[in-house]
């Protein structure tokens, strides 16, 4: 039931099999498994319909209009991680995937500004009147997710320079500077014009290693190594979760009347 944890223990599987010489047992395991959700696909997000499955003009549009109201804030926002990658590989979303990825270049100069930049970002776009959306940040990183009406899921990375050199949690840390970035490229997806860094096959060597260009459905980022090399940015981000729960529970204990 528990969407994330599946998709790591049939991970783990298909490791192990692979490690045996026995990749079309798992093959044909993961098919059967893929009937059996139709037409949901597992991935570490959980359970979702993939885009193979979904008008993907509609997100094309809905995608657009959100970064449309992000640069009206004075932003530069450019597609990340997956979204850049479909863009680049194949002019397309990717076809397995489930949400799509912006990058914020926010107003911050070291990692101790990054947060509270990322948060006012968060209220500048909840106070806009024409975007409805539902958003809130990830419980785990600090990725800011929207919800939108037609339950497309948009993932906001915050990006940040450090002596002109690019942060993109959780990827790049320094290996792109401010040529590599700006002015920014177009890339198409579904014949619409999108923003990305102006060099996007650098960024995504960082993201994905050098063989980006062929298609890995398998494909597992080093998560704990992004938590190392961020160290000091997960560690106040969990603070703030932290005290924001707590807070929420005093609120709660505040309002609860006895019987």
């Amino acid at each position: 039931m528990k969407g994330p944890r599946c998709y790591s223990l049939v991970q783990q599987m298909r490791e192990r099999r692979v490690a045996a010489g026995e990749a079309e047992l798992f093959a044909n395991f993961e098919k059967r498994l893929s009937d059996a959700i139709h037409p949901y696909h597992l991935t570490f997000h959980g359970y979702n319909i993939p885009f193979k499955d979904r008008e993907t003009e509609k997100i094309s549009d809905e995608l657009r209009d959100i970064i449309t109201s992000i640069e009206a804030l004075g932003h530069v926002v450019f597609i990340n991680s997956g979204t850049l990658l479909g863009a680049v590989r194949d002019h397309a979303f990717i076809l397995h995937d489930d949400d799509v990825d912006l990058a914020v270049i926010l107003p911050a100069t070291c990692d101790k500004d990054v947060l509270s930049a990322h948060y006012g970002l968060h209220d500048e776009l909840t106070a806009m009147p024409d975007l409805v959306i539902d958003e809130k940040f990830s419980s785990k990183s600090p990725v800011l997710k929207i919800q939108t009406t037609s339950g497309l899921t948009v993932d906001i990375f915050p990006a940040w320079w450090i002596d002109n050199r690019l942060q993109v949690w959780p990827h790049t840390r320094g290996e792109l500077d401010r040529s590599d970035v700006l002015p920014l490229g177009r890339e198409n997806i579904g014949g619409i014009s999108f923003p990305t860094p102006r060099k996007p096959e650098k960024m995504l060597a960082v993201n994905y290693g050098a063989k980006w260009r062929e298609p890995d459905p398998h494909f597992s980022f080093d998560w704990r190594g992004a938590r190392e090399r961020f160290r000091p940015v997960i560690k106040q981000y969990r603070r703030d979760r932290l005290r924001d729960q707590c807070l929420q529970s005093l609120r709660f204990f505040r309002n609860t009347k006895p019987n």
